[in-house]
Order: C-alpha cells, then sequence, then structure tokens
C-alpha cells in the first residue's frame, strides 16, 4: 500500500483535526487510554514521506505507539499519565508532540499536521538552493534535504555487460525542485574484479555522480549516485 493511499484510509476512517504548524510550537493531543472491550488510537499523519525517529521517555506500561509512513499511531495504557514525545521526521524536522489522556468519547481520532506557508516557503527556498554535490553528499549519508521528496526504488536495470554480470538496479529517488537524484546499487555477479568508470555512464541531462567504492569484487556491491536535472 502506497503511503497516499494509507494516508487517505486514516483521514476517511476517522473525523481529522487539522494543526498548522509554524515550526515551532508544542503539539497537544489528547490521546484515548486502554479500556477493556475499546481498541481506540490517536492517528497523527505528518507532512512526511516518512518518520525517521520517535524519541519517547515513557515507561513500557505507560503508552503504546506505532508508525507506518509519515503517521503515528498512540494510545495511553494508563490515565495518570501526561508528556512530551518527539518525533524526527525523514527531512530531519523536529516535532515536538504533548500527549495527555482524553476523557471518554473526547479523544483525537485523526490530527493531520500541516506546514505553515512560512516554514513551507523556506522549505522551497531551501529546496531551490540545493547544489549537485550537496544532493550527492545527502544520498551518501542517507539524509533527505528539506524540501526533497524521497521514495524508495526497486527497478531493476539493463545490465552493464552482455553477459549479465554486472547487474544494475535503483535504490531510492531524491526529488527536488530544480534536481532528480538515484541510488544505484551495482552488483558484479562475475568472477573477476570490475573497475567502475563514471566516464562511461550516460544519463540525459546528467549534472554529477558519485560512487561509493570504483573497484568492486566478485561478488560484491557497490553505490552510484546521480544528480540530473528533471
Amino acid at each position: 500500500m502506497t503511503p497516499s493511499i494509507l494516508v487517505a484510509l486514516v483521514l476517511l476512517a476517522a473525523p481529522a483535526r487539522e494543526v498548522v504548524w509554524d515550526g515551532r510550537s508544542t503539539i497537544a493531543l489528547k490521546v484515548p487510554v486502554a479500556r477493556p472491550g475499546a481498541s481506540l488510537t490517536t492517528a497523527v499523519v505528518f507532512p512526511e514521506e516518512a518518520l525517521a525517529d520517535v524519541i519517547a521517555g515513557w515507561d513500557k506500561e505507560a503508552l503504546t505507539l506505532e508508525r507506518a509512513y509519515g503517521q503515528l499511531f498512540l494510545r495511553l495504557l494508563r490515565d495518570d499519565h501526561r508528556g512530551h514525545l518527539d518525533v524526527v521526521g525523514q527531512s530531519g524536522r523536529l516535532y515536538r508532540l504533548y500527549l495527555e489522556p482524553a476523557a471518554q468519547g473526547e479523544h483525537d481520532e485523526a490530527v493531520h499536521i500541516r506546514l505553515s506557508e512560512d516554514v513551507a516557503g523556506e522549505r522551497l527556498r531551501e529546496a531551490l538552493a540545493l547544489t549537485p554535490l550537496g544532493l550527492i553528499r545527502a544520498m551518501r549519508l542517507g539524509r533527505v534535504p528539506q524540501g526533497v521528496e524521497t521514495e524508495e526504488a526497486t527497478e531493476e536495470l539493463p545490465p552493464l555487460h552482455d553477459d549479465g554480470t554486472l547487474r544494475l538496479k535503483v535504490e531510492r529517488v531524491y526529488r527536488a525542485a530544480l534536481l532528480t537524484g538515484y541510488v544505484l546499487v551495482l552488483e558484479n555477479t562475475g568472477a573477476t574484479p570490475y573497475e567502475v568508470n563514471v566516464q562511461k555512464l550516460t544519463l540525459p541531462r546528467l549534472m554529477l555522480v558519485g560512487v561509493e567504492s570504483l573497484h568492486v569484487p566478485p561478488g560484491e556491491t557497490t553505490r552510484l549516485y546521480l544528480v540530473q536535472h528533471p
């Protein structure tokens, strides 16, 4: 199931409260408390394709949480606990939530966080200022710069050699306002080492290439980082 479909299902399943976030404020949530015969949660939808981390200093007996793509599902296990929960989005942005137990029937069923115009504008400006070298650095580190969307990919590309010993596939795609980045995995399935020659890499509108390792022993892999104009 794609992230967009999952978001749609979450929002259709329950009336959503929209929070326009300024990038600094703490977001207060009324979270249901676990009760016999009731399986209730608060669904929080972030303006992120995925969540990088959730930092909780809560006891295991006080809170349950699950995450999927850019959503978080929360339920309190005790009605005498409240406090902060910090969420780091794939973009690197930090969201601070404040959870408090809700009275029966008064919890937030779904909360949709939307970036304010100022924050969204800042995100776009950062994306426009992103350079090809900056995008390659981010891809090598597994980071997602502000204003950049990313998605996993499993597309198998034609082998580099006619004998099929050099397999190439797309692992991840990064889409910025003026740049598109690709993380490719090159696997050497042959019996001899392979030396990557970046001069032979051809791609329309190719701007910059990065390589994890130019020397690929038999049975090993390396990653290629390509940046092009979209």
